[in-house]
């Protein structure tokens, strides 16, 4: 796109003259709009009798956002970047800002706003301004994909210590390259207080198992504010006034270097009025003979579970909770990836197939899952992203009857009572009906929920059924025989909807991934709903994407009906009179 300062002449005509309207003696950059087509406009305003110099510096995407007013003079304790010295005149979100505002009006009343509001200070500043914190550790930007992760018992140091060692450990299967890409603080320790008593806290098992490879040692200090400056080297000088020992640390072999760990405690704002400690971290590496030392700051990334779930209050308690999902296929797989970043406590994986390339078009993952298992692909990706879930495999072919089987195996009985056991929703996603019927009659007998989903050929609709162990609520026959009798509508299919590939030892059924997820999308919220807030009847989600002769609707419809006892039901009739 063109430059707004030449594509919008009358608004930049408009915007200089601006300044002059509302009496503000500032001009134009020359060099900046001659060179870098872009508007900076520079003067000065009196702030308790002194001149401050003040820039106002218009983005290319102007008059859509905001311009940034920058006064490095100024130095105010709240409302400005510490070390770019931008000052934060309106709300952060976009809607505070309207494309018929002008820059001249930012300096003209926010400014004056903001500085009354700074002097007056304390209760009063609180109530003006937004009910947020300002995160010092924000203001250091990320750096190439590195990370260092933090757990919460990090974030509880005692007041009184200054300094003391930390071990960072990066995951088993990363080299410790100069940089390290990503890693954890496994452990931190220090001599707290007059008394010296020793204080060590450690990550919980979880994450360590995670970060599982090199370890590199370190040390921390505390400092009292956040320091004046993002210059790696300056951190290092400062936080060797707290500890000398910081200007000889241990350095730790790379590939082709070494590098040293350096932590620093700082106090943050993390909500309105509330502080607590949070991480920097200056990470020095070093090549050969004669090369000279490179260093970056890193902001610590807290990975707290609560942290976590205040983003998603709706899954509050899932943590709690265990998962048995069957099938990994086109629903169940990317199923149990939305479980994961639900933080779910527990999930456990079955099925008994391996990726092929033919999967790639409907399954979460690509290329890098050929050939893999695909319960061991996918709790490795689990373990790897979301490390908070315990998520474990189970291999198993169900039916299979082989030859000979050898002792060391674990019979099919043994596999699923290992799936099932202790389990608070069993969920069906393998679209074979022999299969759905054994898990059935399991969930069943063990008086587990029972979460069946399915989709139908060529996309065109599927089904969420919520099926509880209560007497008077109809099972998953009776879900059967009711979509059988047309009691139950069933969701429209493609008719002749199935596909066998060349190399695909089956066919299969046509339809896209994105249209799968609309079921898994249905399948999350009554997981929720099983697990969170019971259900006391069964019920049945019925979902249409197409007409039943083949016309795509605008959008996905959804119906709901209760799952009643259907009266040809064996299972639930038997109960009855037996009750």
């Amino acid at each position: 796109m063109r430059p707004w300062t030449k594509e919008l002449p009358d608004r930049l005509r408009f915007e200089i003259e601006e300044f002059a309207r509302r009496g503000l003696a500032f001009e134009v950059d020359d060099h900046e709009l001659q060179v870098q087509d872009r508007l900076v406009m520079r003067g000065n305003i009196e702030v308790n009798a002194r001149s401050v110099a003040i820039s106002v510096v218009y983005p290319d995407s102007f008059p859509y956002l905001r311009p940034e007013v920058y006064a490095p003079e100024l130095g105010l304790d709240r409302h400005q970047n510490p070390f770019d010295h931008n000052l934060c005149l309106l709300d952060r979100s976009s809607r505070a800002w309207n494309t018929t505002d002008t820059g001249a009006w930012l300096v003209d009343e926010r400014l004056p706003y903001l500085l009354h509001l700074t002097a007056q200070g304390g209760q009063a500043m609180r109530d003006a301004e937004t009910p947020q914190g300002e995160p010092a550790t924000s203001y250091f930007p990320s750096e190439g994909g590195m990370a260092i992760f933090i757990d919460e018992q990090f974030l509880g140091i005692p007041a009184d210590a200054t300094h003391g060692s930390i071990h960072l450990a990066v995951h088993g299967g990363e080299a410790l390259a100069p940089r390290v890409r990503a890693g954890l603080v496994k452990a931190a320790s220090a001599r707290a207080g007059r008394s010296g008593q020793r204080w060590s806290v450690a990550a919980q098992a979880p994450l360590r198992a995670r970060f599982n490879g090199r370890t590199v040692d370190g040390l921390w200090v505390r400092l009292p504010a956040l320091p004046p400056s993002r210059d790696p080297h300056a951190l290092v000088r400062l936080a060797q006034t707290v500890n000398p020992r910081v200007a000889t640390p241990s350095w730790h072999r790379t590939t082709d270097g070494e590098i040293a760990l350096l932590g620093i405690v700082v106090p943050e704002e993390t909500q309105q009025g509330e502080v607590e400690d949070a991480w920097l971290f200056v990470v020095r590496w070093r090549g050969g003979r004669n090369q000279a030392e490179a260093a970056c700051v890193l902001r610590g990334e807290r990975l707290v579970a609560a942290d976590l779930r205040s983003r998603t209050p709706a899954t509050r308690g899932f943590e709690t909770r265990t998962i048995s999902l069957a099938g990994l296929g086109a629903l169940g797989a990317p199923l149990a990836m939305e479980l994961a970043r639900a933080q779910i406590g527990d999930l456990r994986l079955l099925d008994g197939d391996a990726v092929e390339v033919g999967n790639i078009v409907r399954w979460p993952f690509g290329l890098s899952a050929v050939g893999h298992a695909k319960t061991d692909f996918l709790v490795g990706v689990i373990a790897q992203e979301y490390p908070l879930t315990r998520c474990s495999g189970f291999r198993l072919r169900v039916g299979a009857a082989p030859q000979r089987r050898p002792e060391s195996v674990e019979s099919e009985a043994t596999v699923m009572g290992r799936f099932l056991d202790g389990g608070n929703l069993l969920i069906d996603a393998t679209a074979e009906i022999g299969v759905g019927q054994l898990l059935a009659g399991l969930a069943a007998t063990l008086t587990m929920p029972l979460l069946s989903i399915w989709a139908t050929e060529g996309g065109w609709g599927g089904g969420v059924a919520e099926i509880l162990p209560a007497r008077d609520s109809g099972c998953w026959h009776c879900l059967q025989l009711r979509l059988a009798d047309g009691s139950l509508p069933a969701p429209p299919a493609e008719p002749g909807g199935s596909v066998q590939p060349r190399g695909c030892a089956a066919p299969t059924f046509t339809g896209s991934g994105f249209e799968m997820l609309e079921i898994v999308i249905q399948a999350m919220r009554s997981s929720r709903r099983m697990l969170l807030t019971p259900p006391s009847r069964s019920s049945v989600r019925i979902c249409a994407m197409r007409t039943p002769e083949g016309g795509e609707l605008p959008a996905p419809h959804w119906t709901s009906h209760d799952l009643a006892i259907h009266p040809s039901c064996p299972c639930c009739v038997s109960c009855a009179a037996a009750a």
